[in-house]
């Protein structure tokens, strides 16, 4: 049987943001269409470090993160 050590390391920042995870990777402008993959590090991650508070945790603090809209652009100065 595999042991996993819940919670043994701080969650690195850029899984707990965002914004901060698109910079990291140059993912800026893309940010609607890499949400899920975010979610995905962030789950891989918690398979194998655990997540503080656990996976219900980690689910709510996605779905009220901030994703851009679809369309970035400003029309107003056009």
């Amino acid at each position: 049987m595999r042991r996993r050590v819940k919670a043994a390391g701080q969650v690195p920042a850029e899984l707990l943001d965002f914004g901060l995870w698109c910079k990291h990777r140059g993912h800026i402008g893309y940010e609607e269409v890499i949400f899920d993959q975010w979610c995905d590090d962030r789950a891989a991650w918690s398979d194998a470090h655990g997540w503080p508070g656990g996976d219900d945790q980690r689910l709510a603090e996605e779905v009220v993160a901030p994703v851009p809209d679809e369309d970035p652009f400003d029309w107003s100065k056009i």
